[in-house]
């Protein structure tokens, strides 16, 4: 480690023995010509890259104490176009799921799109136009395990019903008349939540373990009250109660549809044609009279 201060993108001590054997193994698949080990440690040619992924900054503003920005697009690219970054990605979230007891690889994901807003003099034939939020840019997307959405319940505070911290109380009606209280909470997972374009709300049955038959990881456009987007948001604000009873109903609504299409001999009916889009709208309010 050089003796330079430390930058807040640093790799720490502990996450840079997870990324060395990586670097190192890269490093023996390319030595050079004339035996010289390079100049710049390999563990500062990474920070460099944190450092200018985090502020943003161009290659010529890394600051003086980090390698020069030749050296440090050379590694970037180099790597970046043999797939090395992505090695280390793929490496890193293994051990975290295997750590968690599950499946190296994902067999859930949850995909969603943002519409961000393009600098100026980007090329139009580059951006589109997002008519329902009025955005002219471009969409990103984000790809989440299950785990993502379990940490972002995690990083919520709990300590038993006495004191729920980040936790609300709601009661859940079921279809057999019986009550059950359940907790709800606003969570954040990158743009998702806490008022970015799309909220993320977690209830559950149990805070403390969040079983994963008795807890949803719910998106919805409906604002918090008094939350930043309540005010431009074409939808009503939705607590937390009214959140949670909307999906409930979802759930009966899922029902009783499977029990009008099996009753009225549709069971293999698919939404093809507009005749069956109406159709599917009548049999979802005839799903809905029976909640």
């Amino acid at each position: 480690m050089s003796m330079r201060k430390s930058y807040p993108s640093d790799l720490t001590d502990e996450q840079w023995e997870l990324v060395e054997p990586v670097i190192t193994a890269w490093k023996a698949r390319h030595p050079s010509v004339s035996g010289h080990q390079g100049k710049y440690a390999m563990r500062e040619i990474v920070n460099a890259i944190l450092y200018q992924n985090r502020t943003g900054c161009q290659w010529e503003f890394l600051p003086h104490d980090m390698p020069p920005p030749g050296a440090v697009k050379y590694y970037f690219y180099l790597w970046r176009d043999e797939g090395t970054d992505q090695d280390i990605h793929d490496l890193l979230r293994w051990q975290l799921r295997e750590k968690r007891k599950r499946l190296a690889d994902p067999s859930l994901v949850v995909l969603d799109t943002q519409s961000i807003h393009a600098a100026v003099g980007v090329p139009a034939t580059t951006t589109g136009r997002d008519a329902a939020k009025g955005v002219l840019g471009r969409k990103r997307c984000l790809a989440v395990d299950v785990l993502g959405l379990v940490d972002a319940a995690r990083a919520l505070t709990w300590t038993d019903p006495e004191h729920p911290g980040d936790w609300t109380p709601v009661e859940r009606t079921f279809r057999d008349g019986h009550t059950e209280t359940w907790w709800a909470a606003d969570a954040q997972l990158g743009w998702w939540g806490l008022d970015g374009n799309v909220r993320l709300v977690v209830a559950t049955a149990d805070p403390a373990t969040l079983p994963a038959q008795a807890t949803w990881y719910l998106a919805t456009d409906l604002p918090r009250p008094g939350g930043l987007r309540e005010a431009d948001s074409p939808e009503p604000a939705a607590d937390l109660h009214e959140v949670v009873r909307i999906y409930g109903i979802r759930h009966w609504i899922e029902q009783n549809y499977k029990q009008v299409k099996d009753e009225l001999g549709w069971a293999d009916f698919q939404v093809r044609s507009d005749t069956a889009i109406r159709r599917h709208q009548t049999l979802v309010t005839c799903a809905f009279l029976f909640c």
